[in-house]
């Protein structure tokens, strides 16, 4: 039976919420893989998005979580659409001499918002989602997304991350 998808998003809200700090300290991980000057590490580009999966072994059949492998391709198209979504969501803003102005239909470009080869904070978490569905087949999504965690977790490479750090972020 399906979840409820009211309760499933405030689950997954919450299981977002708990991991925010974890989740912003591998994103920042993440970004300054191979990056050479300080202006490469606000945004992860598609490789650096691709070394993560592959630290996590989301390419790889789950050893311990019963989780399923997920295609290169598919990590692929999960980088492309969380990249896309948050700039197509945006709406064109024109400044006006009273007040910025709405226009309706003039969704942006990714061009206009910002570099398609770039992903941000909210574009990891909301590709973090994307590959929580892929690797686990639970009814929930929330609960998809609490294993996920949970794989992070165990990653050895994620555990040298303090989790007091974690905390404060």
């Amino acid at each position: 039976r399906p979840a409820d998808p009211q309760n499933d998003f405030d689950g997954i809200m919450n299981e977002l919420n708990i991991a925010r700090g974890h989740l912003k300290v591998v994103f920042k991980l993440y970004c300054t893989e191979g990056a050479t000057a300080t202006k490469g590490i606000e945004g992860m580009g598609k490789n650096q998005f691709g070394v993560f999966c592959d630290e996590t072994e989301l390419d790889e059949h789950g050893k311990d979580d019963g989780g399923d492998a997920i295609p290169l391709a598919t990590i692929d198209r999960i980088f492309i659409r969380a990249n896309y979504d948050r700039s197509a969501e945006s709406a064109f803003q024109v400044d006006t001499p009273d007040a910025s102005v709405e226009v309706p239909g003039n969704a942006p470009t990714k061009t206009q918002d910002k570099d398609t080869s770039q992903m941000n904070l909210i574009e990891f978490v909301a590709a973090c989602v994307r590959l929580a569905y892929h690797r686990y087949r639970d009814p929930s999504i929330t609960e998809r997304v609490h294993k996920f965690m949970q794989l992070l977790g165990q990653n050895p490479c994620f555990s040298a991350i303090d989790d007091e750090v974690c905390r404060r972020m």
